[in-house]
């Protein structure tokens, strides 16, 4: 339905988000969500139902140790003084995908096909609901759509989605 970014992923905004991706920052992910949460539009937030991250993949997940955009979203959370509630398990990301850094927008949309899923124990839980999706950068906007595309079949009512950075 609509998506907000902090930033323009410039050179310095790439320096910090490859530092909580890959550089095990991530309670830098977690501030930027605290600290900048005031910035987030009033339409985005009201009436908002659940706050849910962009899952990552379990293999990576273990490889790095945690997901980013599950700290991003708990920091916003923090901020919001838990007003609304936050659920980490809604989406699954089932299928292995190469990373998406150097891939098109196409390339991407091919990568993620049949990539999430909703975890059938919350599928009632976001039934016509307003879900705020928390992810770390929207690039092309591809792992975003495609989450957007699976909880709106779910039955989610609209969902809005908040970033770090914009590229």
């Amino acid at each position: 339905t609509g998506a907000f970014s902090f930033f323009d992923y410039d050179r310095t905004v790439h320096d910090l988000v490859h530092q909580l991706k890959y550089k095990s920052k991530s309670r830098l992910a977690y501030y930027f969500g605290k600290e900048f949460a005031y910035l987030i539009p009033d339409n985005f937030l009201e009436d908002a139902d659940r706050i849910i991250p962009v899952p990552l993949h379990f293999l990576r997940q273990m490889q790095r140790g945690y997901n980013q955009a599950d700290y991003f979203a708990r920091g916003i959370v923090q901020s919001l003084n838990h007003k609304i509630p936050y659920l980490n398990n809604v989406l699954r990301r089932v299928k292995y995908t190469k990373t998406q850094t150097k891939l098109d927008r196409i390339e991407r949309q091919k990568n993620l096909s049949n990539a999430f899923i909703v975890n059938p124990r919350f599928i009632k839980t976001i039934q016509k609901k307003k879900l705020i999706l928390v992810d770390d950068v929207i690039t092309t906007g591809a792992t975003t759509s495609t989450c957007a595309k699976v909880l709106s079949i779910a039955g989610a009512k609209s969902t809005y989605v908040i970033s770090i950075a914009r590229g």
